[in-house]
This record gives structure tokens, C-alpha cells and sequence, in this order.
């Protein structure tokens, strides 16, 4: 952000950040539902069974992720445009 040029810049990889604090934030969501002792435990027994990348939490954490993003992505815009920035 610089104050004299009315600017902000934003990191290329900015977009992979907050889609990666909207996947853990999904996360967050599947503690608080399920505890956090029954989380961990379904977590490391949905890893061995399933693998990573098709653990039940992995594939709802996405599904929430991409959910989330157009309508953040939509508020971040509306925001910044409000502001003069956008």
C-alpha cells in the first residue's frame, strides 16, 4: 500500500492465500461440528483410507473453498470500489 500514490498491490499470489484461509477456515467449521478429538482421529483415518486428496474433510474443505471465493471475491471488489481504491 502506498498512502501517496492512493495504490495498493497485490501479490500474484494473493488469490492461492485467501483461497488457502477459506480451506482452513472449512476446516475450522469441520472442528467445531465434529470436536476436536473425533476430527482428528476421522481425519488420520480418512488419510490412511482414502489418501489426502480424497479424505472426506480435503474434499468438503474445497467444495466450501470454491463456494466461498466468488461471493469474497465479489465483497473484496465491492469493497475497494467503495473505498476509491477499486
Amino acid at each position: 500500500y502506498s498512502a501517496n500514490k492512493d495504490q495498493i498491490a497485490v501479490s500474484p499470489d494473493i488469490v492461492f492465500e485467501i483461497k488457502l484461509i477459506l480451506h482452513e477456515l472449512a476446516h475450522h467449521f469441520q472442528t467445531s461440528r465434529e470436536g476436536s478429538e473425533e476430527f482428528d482421529k476421522k481425519y488420520d483415518e480418512y488419510t490412511k483410507t482414502h489418501g489426502y486428496i480424497d479424505n472426506p474433510y480435503e474434499v468438503e474443505a474445497r467444495e466450501l473453498e470454491m463456494k466461498w471465493w466468488p461471493e469474497f471475491e465479489q465483497l473484496l471488489k465491492t469493497k475497494l470500489e467503495a473505498s476509491g481504491i477499486g
